[in-house]
């Protein structure tokens, strides 16, 4: 399965007297009609977006001479996402935004997953093609 290198971007907020004050650590969320997920980062949340138009990053090949570079930030592409987030959460916005992280994952050329049956093989099922990191 051929897979593409695309922008991801997820924030950091700054520090939360909500995170500070929970004894345990902070549950994963997804806000399904905001396209977020967020979970606790430090004192503060971590919060993504699920994209529906990703931005491809290296269409050909990753680079030989990249590393663990970050790409720029570019909030105004996620920032309808984020609204809803916010609307939905607003200790989030209070918090305000400490650190933006934009660097490139791997998603199926279309930005879908394929999961399902494999043709031929009986009681074998496929989830591939979906955002795992940059390997």
């Amino acid at each position: 399965l051929p897979v593409l290198a695309m922008e991801h971007q997820y924030l950091v907020t700054g520090d939360m007297p909500e995170v500070v004050a929970s004894p345990k650590e902070m549950l994963h969320a997804i806000d399904f009609e905001g396209e977020i997920y967020m979970r606790q980062e430090g004192r503060g949340m971590l919060i993504g977006t699920y994209e529906k138009a990703g931005v491809p990053w290296s269409e050909r090949q990753t680079p030989w001479n990249f590393s663990h570079e970050l790409l720029p930030p570019d909030l105004e592409r996620i920032a309808d996402s984020l609204e809803v987030g916010f609307r939905h959460f607003p200790a989030l916005e209070r918090a305000g935004i400490k650190r933006v992280v934009n660097g490139p994952f791997t998603f199926a050329p279309d930005g879908n997953p394929v999961v399902g049956p494999i043709r031929g093989l009986s009681n074998y099922w496929v989830a591939c093609g979906v955002m795992a990191g940059f390997s």
